[in-house]
C-alpha cells in the first residue's frame, strides 16, 4: 500500500525552495507514495512538478470563502483552521517552507501522521514569519508539534533550535541537485547578443 503524504508550501513557483520541492517530488518513488501538494493560493501547475501528484489550494475558491478562511487563520487556532480547510487523510505531512505552511500543517488533526517541519533560512537573521503567526509563542507552540524539523544547513538547524528548543527532534538534510537536468541543459546553446549602448550629451 502506498504511503500517503501532504506537501504544503506557500506557492509552487518562485524561488529556491519550491526548486527544492519540485526536484523532489519528481525523483519520489511512485510505487511507495501517493503524492498530495497544497498551496495557499490557486497556481497553474506546469509540468515543472511531476504528473502523477494531487494538486489542492486553500485560496481561490470565491471572495466570500476566502474572506472566511482569512477571519479564521487570523482569529482561531491552527487546528480550526486545519479542520475546516484541508481535506485528506495523510500518513505524513510536511510543511515545506516556514511560515504560513507551517502554522497551518502544526494544526493537523490527524494524531496518527507524522509532522515534518522544513526550513530554509537562518530565522534568527532573518525572522520574516512574524507575518504568519499570532505572536512569537504560538510559533514556538507550532514547531513544538512536529516530529521532525529538517534544516538545509547545519547553520539553519542551529539558528532553529535557538529559537524554538522545545522541538522534538532536528536533522540536517542538503537540498538534493538533478544531476541529469543539470547536465541537459549544460548542452543547450547559449545565445550571445552583442548590445550597443549610445550615450548623448
Amino acid at each position: 500500500m502506498k504511503r500517503k503524504v501532504a506537501f504544503f508550501v506557500n506557492s509552487l513557483y518562485g524561488g529556491g525552495a519550491e526548486k527544492v520541492l519540485q526536484t523532489l517530488l519528481r525523483h519520489l518513488d511512485k510505487s511507495k507514495f501517493e503524492v498530495t501538494l497544497y498551496s495557499l493560493h490557486k497556481e497553474t501547475v506546469d509540468d515543472s512538478y511531476p504528473q502523477n501528484i494531487s494538486y489542492r489550494y486553500i485560496y481561490g475558491h470565491g471572495k466570500f470563502t476566502d474572506y472566511l478562511k482569512t477571519f479564521v487563520y487570523k482569529c482561531f487556532s491552527p487546528s480550526w483552521f486545519y479542520r475546516l480547510f484541508v481535506r485528506g487523510v495523510y500518513d505524513t505531512e510536511v510543511a515545506f517552507i516556514e511560515g504560513y505552511s507551517t502554522r497551518i500543517v502544526s494544526g493537523s488533526t490527524n494524531k496518527n501522521s507524522k509532522k515534518i517541519a522544513w526550513v530554509h533560512i537562518d530565522l534568527c537573521n532573518n525572522h520574516w514569519t512574524d507575518i504568519a503567526f499570532c505572536s512569537r509563542k504560538e510559533e514556538r507552540e507550532c514547531y513544538g508539534r512536529y516530529d521532525c524539523v529538517v534544516a538545509v544547513s547545519e547553520t539553519v538547524r542551529k539558528a532553529t533550535l535557538v529559537l524554538f528548543p522545545q522541538i522534538n527532534d532536528s536533522l540536517c538534510l542538503y537540498n538534493p541537485i538533478d544531476s541529469v537536468e543539470i547536465k541537459k541543459k549544460s548542452e543547450c546553446h547559449v545565445y550571445n547578443y552583442d548590445c550597443k549602448f549610445v550615450f548623448e550629451d
